[in-house]
């Protein structure tokens, strides 16, 4: 019986001892995960960073893009507005109107593009063309009213 006993205490021992080792592995373990986990939050954290630059960056280049694109549709109503203006001088200028169907048609495009980004910008000149653009029509009814196109 004793041999039993002794038996069951060496056991529970060993038990101890290697409930003892399986603790330090345990814990070093858990030791190495958090120093992993801790390391990839620390690379989230700077790829978040570099991230956020990434989408700053992003931003100012949209913001000056949109700005062109403003500065590209001023200068083209600029230039329809200057294309309004020389044609009806031309038509006043000239008795005749000696102008193609596609000449006018080309220059009422032009004024309804122009009168397009007035409206949008209230801040842009409109009353420079009103007159011209009036020109424009009268004489483009005319003439196709007496086909008088060339």
């Amino acid at each position: 019986m004793m041999e039993n006993a002794a038996s069951e205490t060496i056991t529970f021992a060993s038990l101890l001892q290697t409930a003892g080792v399986m603790a330090a592995i345990i814990g070093g373990f858990f030791g190495i995960i958090t120093l992993v986990i801790n390391r990839i939050w620390a690379k989230r954290d700077e790829k978040k960073g570099k991230l956020k630059q990434i989408l700053d960056s992003l931003s100012d280049v949209k913001q000056e893009l949109k700005d062109h694109i403003a500065a590209d549709d001023e200068r083209y109503a600029v230039q329809c507005r200057t294309r309004i203006l020389r044609f009806a001088d031309e038509l006043i200028n000239e008795p005749k109107h000696l102008h193609t169907q596609g000449n006018f048609e080309q220059c009422l495009q032009d004024i309804t593009a122009y009168d397009q980004y007035c409206a949008d910008h209230p801040k842009f000149k409109n009353e420079l063309t009103l007159r011209s653009s009036e020109i424009i029509r009268k004489v483009y009814d005319e003439c196709a009213r007496e086909h008088k196109f060339l």
